[in-house]
């Protein structure tokens, strides 16, 4: 390749692309992906085979790894939505001690 192709499209002092640059070889569209996808082919092939007795040999010989694997499996946060009823909530913090008050004025009364 020449001097002149390599600085086609490019900026003389950094060196970098213009903008609005389209071009130049570059790598072939999904030429990079193909490492990507025969490599977790290869390991889902592998996983169907020995994942299961893996795992448990992992949780045998090394728990503390095990723990680790399990973990960062795990999302780091969770959204969870909670949802009560404030009803019986409403029962316990506000009605009882007033039923408590009321047997209370009622007894003096006898």
């Amino acid at each position: 390749m020449t001097l002149k192709k390599m600085t086609e499209g490019r900026d003389p002092e950094t060196g970098r692309f213009v903008s609005g640059n389209n071009g130049g070889p570059g790598r072939q569209r999904g030429s990079r992906n193909k490492l990507g996808e025969a490599f977790l082919t290869d390991v889902y092939e592998s996983w169907q085979k020995h994942g299961r007795e893996t795992l448990e040999q992992m949780r045998r010989d090394d728990p503390a790894a095990y723990v680790r694997l399990v973990a960062n499996i795990l999302p780091d946060k969770l959204d969870v939505g909670v949802t009560h009823q404030f009803a019986r909530v409403e029962h316990v913090i506000v009605q009882v001690p007033e039923r408590v008050i009321e047997h209370d004025d009622t007894s003096r009364k006898e």
